[in-house]
């Protein structure tokens, strides 16, 4: 359940980002009444950047992250050999690129 795993990442004192949010919906609002929901057990992350997502993707994860004053973070989803084509860092083809500034900001949470 991920209302629980939010809570016992909190708990463990640990800042839960929302891994691949496009999995779960591309439906602003749907994703939007997620994280109200979600944001009530503690500190959270949007995972925003991601080798899978369109530019449009992006631009609105950035959009509710801002809605809802939490940060952002960003993966390319390299799990090795059994997703070629994803390379660790900057995603597929290279369409990844995530700033220092953005993982310095998410250190100092």
């Amino acid at each position: 359940d991920l209302t629980e795993g939010v809570k016992r990442i909190v708990q463990g004192g640990g800042l839960p980002s929302l891994a691949h949010p496009i999995r779960i919906s591309r439906d602003p609002e749907r994703l939007d009444q997620l994280i109200a929901g979600l944001v009530g057990y503690g500190p959270l992350a949007v995972e925003a950047y991601h080798s899978e997502h369109s530019p449009q993707d992006t631009k609105m994860l950035l959009s509710l992250a801002d809605r809802h004053r939490l940060p952002v973070s960003g993966g390319s989803d390299f799990h090795g050999a059994n997703k070629p084509g994803i390379l660790l860092g900057t995603g597929r083809n290279g369409n990844l690129s995530i700033s220092r500034e953005l993982l310095e900001n998410l250190r100092c949470l």
